[in-house]
């Protein structure tokens, strides 16, 4: 609850997952009975095996989101709520988004919520490859300018990847490569001038990607990537 108060004391707003079994209640949005007393604000718990109480909103045809503006017992505020359900051939798979910002939209939310796996790979790749974490200064200037260099670079390997991808194509791109070990795969880096296929478990997509790396004074690593034309996915990789 703490954590959530800080965000919005800046201005900020949070969206996050709950466990299925959140304590979240439903709003009183009937009229109020003239009688003493305060006013009835919450009209009986959330019960997800039951959505008839929810909006829904559908995206496509595997994917519906139910959505309603609820209370949540443990934080003590008002959330957008979206229960996300996505057929995957005879299983449904669900999920309990929220939101402080109760005007989002549920698929906005959604979209917003999807995009955090690319954002970890970001900053994955900003710490492994482009030297995020790489620099020898304490001055709050030069750190800045490292920092911004660092994920500059990684930006000109997004923008490039999405002019050559067809229009349309929506997918999820990251330096790092698997390689086989007797534990499975780990993500180990490329040698400068090799190529290389991204990678990601939730996308079959595979590009090979010409590497070469330069060096800048604060010693961060710059990736300067071209795209090759998409190649044929390695067995057991996804």
């Amino acid at each position: 609850m703490k954590f959530v108060d800080s965000v919005c004391e800046f201005g900020l707003h949070l969206i996050s997952k709950l466990r299925h079994d959140a304590n979240l209640r439903y709003l009183f949005l009937g009229p109020h009975p003239k009688r003493r007393g305060a006013r009835k604000k919450y009209d009986g718990k959330v019960n997800l095996q039951d959505l008839r109480r929810l909006t829904p909103v559908v995206l496509s045809k595997t994917i519906t989101l139910y959505t309603a503006v609820v209370n949540s017992v443990s934080l003590k505020r008002n959330l957008r709520l979206v229960y996300v359900c996505k057929r995957q051939g005879t299983k449904l798979l669900t999920a309990v988004l929220v939101s402080t910002d109760t005007t989002l939209s549920a698929e906005a939310i959604y979209r917003y919520y999807t995009a955090r796996f690319q954002i970890e790979f970001l900053f994955r790749d900003a710490k492994q490859f482009t030297g995020l974490t790489d620099f020898q200064t304490r001055s709050e200037t030069r750190i800045t300018f490292h920092v911004n260099a660092s994920l500059t670079a990684l930006n000109f390997l997004k923008l490039e990847d999405r002019q050559q991808a067809p229009e349309g194509e929506n997918h999820v791109i990251s330096i790092a490569r698997p390689v086989p070990t007797s534990a499975g795969k780990r993500w180990v880096p490329p040698p400068p001038g090799a190529e290389y296929e991204s990678w990601s478990p939730c996308q079959p997509r595979r590009r090979t990607i010409t590497h070469s790396f330069t060096t800048c004074s604060s010693k961060a690593w710059i990736a300067c990537a071209s795209i090759a034309p998409m190649t044929t996915p390695q067995r057991g990789c996804g």
